[in-house]
């Protein structure tokens, strides 16, 4: 048995044990899987997000929820697909949000007092990079950051999303496709590219390759 396979093991006994009623058991699944969850948090939502309190609200939705575990996947498995729909519900408000902020007349300072027009200055790829996600649907989006980011395989982004890997395959590249020509329309161009030397930035977007191997997918 591999040292994984091990591990999914003594986990399924910590949570029959936490389904008995045993806090230290569950505080141990805690521990073991806090920085897998945050991974995912961060992956899906990008670093500024309210990392700590998905995480926190991930495991209290496990808590609430052990009676619905089965065992026929890893708890790793189930415990990442309770992240990812409360990311998913998370990203859907921030972009609801953004609209209302960011379409009226005044625009708001951020955290830092810099307002948009100051944060697209100071950090131009990095806002360039949220602002072209950001149009990119939901499936799409997700499918392009397990892949790229997290470097989930092409059928453990498949399983994660709960479709073919057909479609998981061909959200990639729609995803990509998409990506990069909002990357290109807000003034950035792919690296590799011919340009005059006073052209834009460039940022790259990688091809999806099978040779990407994740942590753990969504069950």
């Amino acid at each position: 048995m591999n040292r994984e396979a091990e591990l999914e093991t003594r986990s399924e006994v910590l949570v029959e044990a936490a389904r008995q009623g045993d806090h230290a058991a569950f505080n141990e699944l805690y521990r073991r899987y806090h920085r897998l969850v945050a991974k995912r948090v961060v992956v899906l939502l990008g670093p500024a997000s309210c990392e700590d309190d998905l995480v926190q609200e991930t495991f209290a939705r496990a808590y609430q929820q052990l009676h619905h575990y089965r065992g026929d996947a890893p708890f790793s498995h189930w415990i990442l697909r309770i992240a990812t729909n409360l990311a998913r519900s998370a990203h859907r408000h921030r972009r609801r949000w953004r609209f209302l902020s960011f379409s009226s007349a005044d625009h708001g300072l951020g955290r830092d007092g810099l307002g948009r027009e100051g944060v697209s200055a100071r950090y131009p790829e990095l806002d360039a990079l949220h602002r072209a996600l950001d149009v990119l649907s939901l499936p799409l989006r997700e499918a392009v950051l397990l892949h790229e980011i997290e470097g989930l395989t092409l059928q453990e982004v498949a399983s994660c999303q709960g479709v073919s890997l057909n479609t998981a395959a061909s959200r990639v590249r729609r995803g990509r496709k998409q990506l990069r020509r909002e990357l290109v329309a807000l003034g950035f161009e792919e690296r590799g590219k011919d340009r005059p030397t006073d052209s834009s930035p460039s940022l790259s977007i990688n091809a999806p390759t099978e040779a990407c191997k994740g942590e753990a997918p969504c069950a």
